[in-house]
């Protein structure tokens, strides 16, 4: 072999593993690049399904099925704020009434879409199956607290497919809520705490053998022994007498809650109203108490409700929507005769219908609109009419109305602020418009023919150097805008630009041109 012929044999060695070690070095970097990136495709996916929580889409509901039996429905919303789909497999809910762990409920699978997910979960109640303890409670206060806490097990796959580790999260299905147990309810509680009177009478006759025992043991026993049981007796009588006397106030004091008296208790309707009309979908977010000297009895998602067996008193009602107060008074029922009584509430609520139009005075068809607060029921735009439902008629809203333009490529907003009335049957004008733009020689002449663009407009100008553009933005929230402009002439093309506002809708532009 020659040397040049080895010199070429060496030299295609060397680039041989010269790509080898290239090729080499392409794949371990392929495999540390996918192992990096499915440890931060776990991490990540680890952090969204912890992130998932869950708030409530509606106010739960405590309906009362027969005597002393109830069902309880909560309606959670299970947040997932990631772009990712989880499943649940078994979620286990306990329940807690009063603080006292009395059930669970179970659901052996949910599947968590990315955003909102609406379940319903429902317990049904009877007080005569709780603990004598929890029993004890609620016929002291005629109230139920009732806590829903859940515990969630979700599988993470890889990819959507490969099973590589189970997440358990706790999630606070209900935070405690309170409910008020029915007057008839309470006065059933009341009887069947004196029935407990018996294991006393029994006891007391145990204690009637133990004198006459003591009695006939008198002879035989010692002054200390004797001393020592019949202070034993007393303590045991004492207790007993304390005993009744505390079931005796509980009784006064449920007999007159439950409105036992007769002739003193009235069967109350009320019906919540807004600007004439029942509320419909937006009782859901209502919440009623009514108040008097004892404990308040509190209502959920309700736009009509009956109480029976009131006392005939003054009640304080108050009436929140939202979290905001909407209605307040009292109710004077200590002057009514008859057994029944109706009473409607207009709420501080109401409907705001107004219209979207540019400086001109033509409708805006297209634009987006956000609401601050959002205490409302809802709202739409046909053809730049707005509706919206719900408003407190107390409360200061912002409006932010913003109408994007394709064809010039900007945005015109504006903000508006105050109360419902203040909107309701006005205009709300952006600062869109026409504007003006005249093009001119370096002697001061105008330009005919020229073409002026705006982002996706031509326009041509006249005889007296003007070019007219119809609903361009001015202002974006009190700013001008600024739009870059081409001017062409006899094939030459100029560049130049403008800013426009609601005071500013003409400009002349000189063309350096000879």
């Amino acid at each position: 072999m020659s040397d040049d012929a080895l010199w070429y044999e060496i030299e295609g060695i060397k680039k041989w593993i010269r790509r080898r070690r290239v090729l080499s070095t392409v794949k371990y970097t392929i495999y540390a690049c996918l192992i990096i990136g499915i440890i931060v495709y776990f991490f990540l996916l680890y952090n969204a399904a912890q992130s998932i929580h869950v708030v409530m889409y509606r106010s739960p509901n405590f309906e009362r099925m027969g005597l002393m039996a109830y069902r309880v429905t909560v309606y959670p919303n299970i947040m997932n704020p990631t772009n990712t789909a989880f499943e649940i497999k078994n979620l286990y809910v306990k329940v807690f009434i009063n603080d006292y762990y009395v059930s669970e409920l179970y659901k052996p699978y949910i599947k968590v879409n990315p955003g909102q997910n609406l379940e319903t979960f429902a317990f049904s109640l009877n007080i005569r199956d709780l603990p004598e303890i929890v029993r004890e409670l609620v016929a002291q206060d005629g109230i139920i607290r009732i806590k829903f806490s859940g515990i969630a097990t979700i599988p993470l796959k890889a990819f959507g497919i490969i099973p590589w580790h189970e997440l358990t999260i706790p999630l606070d299905i209900l935070p405690e809520q309170k409910f008020q147990v029915s007057s008839e309810d309470i006065s059933m509680l009341s009887r069947l705490e004196a029935a407990d009177l018996t294991q006393y009478l029994l006891e007391l006759g145990s204690i009637e053998s133990d004198i006459e025992s003591l009695k006939s043991k008198i002879s035989v026993l010692d002054i200390d022994l004797l001393r020592k049981d019949i202070n034993t007796l007393k303590d045991r009588l004492e207790s007993i007498l304390t005993s009744l006397k505390k079931i005796e106030e509980r009784i006064d004091v449920l007999e007159r809650r439950s409105g036992l008296v007769s002739g003193q208790t009235i069967n109350l309707e009320m019906k919540l109203t807004y600007d004439g009309r029942e509320l419909g979908d937006l009782a859901r977010d209502v919440v009623i108490t009514i108040q008097d000297s004892g404990d308040p009895i509190t209502v959920y998602g309700k736009d009509t409700i009956r109480i029976e067996k009131l006392q005939k008193q003054v009640y304080r009602v108050t009436v929140t929507w939202r979290g905001v107060e909407v209605a307040s008074r009292s109710i004077d029922l200590s002057s009514i005769t008859s057994e029944e009584a109706y009473i409607e509430i207009p709420l501080s609520m109401t409907d705001v219908v107004f219209e979207i139009r540019d400086l001109v005075g033509r409708l805006i068809v297209y634009s987006e609109i956000s609401i601050t607060p959002e205490i409302f029921g809802g709202f739409s735009n046909i053809g730049g009419t707005v509706i919206i439902r719900g408003m407190v008629a107390n409360q200061v809203y912002e409006i932010s109305v913003m109408s994007q333009s394709l064809l010039y490529g900007k945005s015109a907003g504006e903000i508006y602020s105050g109360y419902p009335k203040e909107f309701h049957g006005k205009q709300l004008v952006l600062p869109i418009g026409d504007a003006t733009i005249r093009v001119l020689d370096r002697y001061g002449s105008p330009v005919a023919g020229a073409i002026v663009k705006i982002g996706g407009v031509e326009m041509v100008t006249d005889y007296d150097g003007k070019a007219a553009f119809n609903q361009i933005p001015l202002e974006y929230y009190g700013r001008g805008i600024t739009y870059d402009v081409q001017i062409i002439y006899q094939g030459i093309t100029f560049l130049g630009s403008i800013t426009l506002d609601r005071e500013h809708v003409f400009e002349e532009l000189i063309l350096d041109y000879p």
